[in-house]
């Protein structure tokens, strides 16, 4: 998933839930910066030298990544060896590998709910959004797993490497999107639908964290849904995606009923074809900005920058670098810059790491706390993984 659902939905649910704006957007920025922290870095503090983890990674050639950073945050085994019933066969020419079944994503598996319940349990609004962020991702990530393996293959012509959904590119993270997985018995992915059961777990748990009824489940998903995809021009994405193709969507009212409601109508439609990939284009999306700006302005959602929590926990001599980092698109192209660095350099021992220094409140700051979490939310998964995995 992405900042659509990792943020801005987040932190809608959560207020409903009876977290403060304060809380909630604790949650939401600790649930989608897991994406946006690309780089270890070494901090110089008053209690010494802080070191931090990476917990998004670009490289698909290292395999450690995979076992600190894939599998731990964004592909949460399910644990169980039994064949996957949505999916088809295994791979042509490849043996059923009881391993790689269970190190498989399934949405809501029993190992992804204990590492949500165990975060929940300490109460640390860090930890928790963190492992929000890898619980929401076993509905987006489901079939998949954080390795490289044969399972994670949808064309046998891509030159991608089959780790993770790479082959599937951003489609299996973008919350209004239909797009085609050929592995699974149906192979259509409705995002909007698979998005929306993950969002109302998201919602029950955060509900019973505040001793809340979660009664009003169906009021609340309802108004997320219609706030993110009831935007005009997004519909009518949809209906230009589908008219150069032999299926045609009517409905008077679509407008007025979103793209969720779309969506639903078009996989009804396909599902009494025989041909579905003929009547399906490659895939349907829309930019995560416009879908969330009704959402935003809706329920007073503090805008998101990536860079906002280091900005204050870091120190500089550069003030352009810190007024920069005030931009999104510069700070992301940044991000990716370091990256590259990093794995270029230092990974070949050509280049050590540098010192940054931190503010003098370091240990106080959002960024602080959030990677202690972080560095809890791993030790903790890998416990998960050990027992779910044995």
């Amino acid at each position: 998933m992405d900042s659509v659902f990792h943020y801005h939905s987040v932190y809608f649910l959560a207020k409903h839930a009876g977290f403060s704006p304060k809380d909630a957007e604790i949650l939401g920025v600790s649930s989608t910066y897991v994406d946006h922290n690309l780089v270890p870095l070494h901090i110089l503090t008053n209690g010494g030298v802080y070191e931090t983890i990476p917990t998004h990674h670009f490289g698909f050639w290292d395999k450690k990544q995979e076992e600190s950073v894939w599998i731990p945050f964004h592909f949460f085994p399910s644990g169980s060896s039994e064949e996957n019933p949505f999916l088809r066969s295994a791979p042509q020419g490849q043996a059923k590998n009881k391993q790689q079944l269970a190190l498989m994503v399934r949405p809501n598996s029993e190992p992804v709910k204990e590492l949500l319940i165990e975060a929940l349990k300490t109460r640390n609004l860090y930890r928790v959004g963190i492992a929000l962020h890898t619980y929401a991702d076993s509905w987006a990530h489901q079939g998949f797993t954080g390795t490289r393996s044969a399972h994670n293959v949808l064309s046998a012509a891509s030159p991608v490497p089959p780790i993770g959904h790479a082959q599937a590119g951003r489609l299996p993270d973008s919350f209004f999107t239909l797009w085609t997985d050929p592995r699974r018995q149906e192979p259509i992915m409705n995002n909007p639908e698979i998005f929306r059961q993950a969002a109302q777990k998201v919602y029950r748990y955060l509900s019973t964290y505040n001793h809340r009824s979660f009664a009003d489940e169906d009021f609340v998903l309802d108004e997320l849904m219609t706030l993110l995809g009831n935007t005009r021009e997004m519909v009518k994405t949809y209906l230009k995606a589908f008219s150069n193709t032999a299926l045609t969507v009517q409905s008077e009212n679509v407008m007025k009923r979103g793209v969720a409601t779309l969506s639903k109508l078009v996989i009804n439609k396909v599902a009494d074809t025989d041909n579905l990939q003929s009547f399906l284009p490659k895939h349907v999306s829309w930019s995560s900005k416009n879908q969330t700006l009704d959402l935003d302005l809706h329920s007073d959602i503090p805008p998101y920058s990536r860079g906002t929590w280091k900005k204050q926990a870091l120190m500089s001599d550069n003030a352009m670098f810190k007024e920069e980092l005030n931009d999104e698109l510069f700070e992301k192209h940044r991000d990716t810059f370091q990256w590259l660095k990093h794995e270029i350099l230092h990974r070949s021992k050509l280049l050590e790491p540098s010192t940054i220094q931190g503010s003098a409140d370091f240990e106080q700051s959002h960024y602080f706390r959030w990677m202690e979490a972080a560095k809890n939310h791993l030790a903790c998964a890998r416990t998960i993984m050990r027992n779910a995995l044995c």
